[in-house]
């Protein structure tokens, strides 16, 4: 076992966050591995420290005078004790405790270690990329994570978590995956508003693009990004925020500092160069995409440059996944294996089966988070 920390921030969430302080002091009892619960409280009405609950797990609060977004988390972690930061939301927490023993054996070069999201409904969580976490499952060295400049605090919340790999993949970390880190998601809706969610994300996201992204892809990921946040937003109604976030955007665009990735650490960033290795390790002719979403773009890139036709289902030698999000791509290949289409479905990422087929076995079976991702 490793000792750890677990991490979060919360605002005027007592009940939510009540109820992950007991759920890891239930999953920590009778346990001697070093653990403690570091809170950011981000200005909450009521504190946090009037509102705990008893607990066995050493639980230490860090209170900040007014609510600065997901950099609260910079103040946790710059206090935690252990070297592994485990990245929780308010109303997140792990299922077991699989995650204790893969980060006893995580390679030394291995700074992010992604769990397994799923929501009470069944279903994985939405968002990050191969190489992308989100927030609330996650675990970060914490030298890594410091040294990155934790979340940038003028992004407040939303896309932090890829700004944050961005720079851990330049500094020439791993990022990997693990089925044996299990978290439970409840996602409640308290404190949400989806037109601040929006302008947020289309100018956090979209500040990304501009500062990250190699010059000969930077104008086609901008529109990309422009048209997925459009779609996003008149899916959501939510239409007032991604204007007012586009505005943004342009404002501050051209005063961005630019920092390009190399071209390979590009490639890993926006789940390219998995979409290349999927395509890539076995021959065919044609295939279809299905169940398109984040980064579609890139799994068309994939089997374009393998020189691969993009034909109907029915005549498709492959029903290649669209999407490079972990937990959508997961849950649309159970999906096809479950309609008889195991032989020819096709995930964009290599690990995906071996992910898939490790989510319904005990942790006791587990092997360490598999390292194949270059530095």
């Amino acid at each position: 076992m490793t000792p750890i920390s677990y991490v979060t921030c919360t605002r005027n969430r007592a009940a939510e966050l009540t109820a992950t302080i007991r759920r890891l002091d239930e999953l920590h009892s009778g346990h001697c591995e070093p653990v403690e619960f570091v809170i950011a409280d981000n200005g909450s009405d009521v504190p946090v420290l009037d509102s705990l609950p008893e607990t066995s797990i050493p639980v230490r609060v860090v209170r900040l005078p007014g609510n600065i977004g997901a950099a609260a988390r910079n103040h946790a972690a710059a206090e935690a004790e252990h070297d592994w930061l485990v990245m929780l939301d308010d109303d997140s927490a792990p299922k077991d405790l699989g995650h204790l023993d893969i980060l006893a054996k995580a390679h030394e070069n291995t700074a992010v270690v992604t769990a397994d999201i799923t929501l009470p409904d069944g279903s994985r969580e939405r968002g990050g990329l191969p190489e992308v976490l989100v927030g609330c499952g996650a675990a970060i060295r914490k030298r890594a994570y410091l040294d990155a400049g934790g979340y940038d605090p003028s992004f407040f919340f939303a896309a932090e978590e890829p700004d944050l790999c961005a720079r851990i993949i330049a500094a020439g970390w791993r990022v990997e995956a693990s089925p044996w880190f299990r978290v439970l998601h409840h996602k409640t809706p308290t404190n949400r508003d989806l037109n601040r969610m929006i302008r947020l994300l289309t100018r956090n996201q979209g500040v990304i693009v501009e500062r990250t992204t190699p010059e000969y892809d930077r104008g086609f990921l901008r529109r990309d990004h422009i048209r997925r946040c459009a779609w996003i937003a008149n899916k959501e109604n939510a239409t007032a925020g991604f204007r007012q976030g586009l505005a943004e955007l342009r404002t501050i665009r051209h005063t961005l500092k630019r920092e390009p990735l190399s071209d390979l650490h590009y490639e890993r960033f926006v789940g390219l160069h998995h979409a290349r290795e999927a395509v890539q390790q076995d021959r065919f002719d044609t295939a279809c995409i299905v169940h398109e979403g984040k980064h579609a773009w890139a799994v068309r890139r994939a089997l374009a440059e393998a020189g691969i036709r993009c034909v109907g289902a029915s005549e498709a030698d492959r029903l290649v996944i669209g999407t490079l999000s972990p937990g959508p791509m997961l849950d649309a290949l159970a999906g096809l294996r479950a309609a008889g289409e195991a032989e020819r479905a096709l995930a964009p990422w290599i690990e995906a089966p071996y992910l898939l087929d490790c989510a319904t076995r005990q942790p006791e079976a587990a092997a360490p988070a598999r390292a194949k991702i270059r530095a």
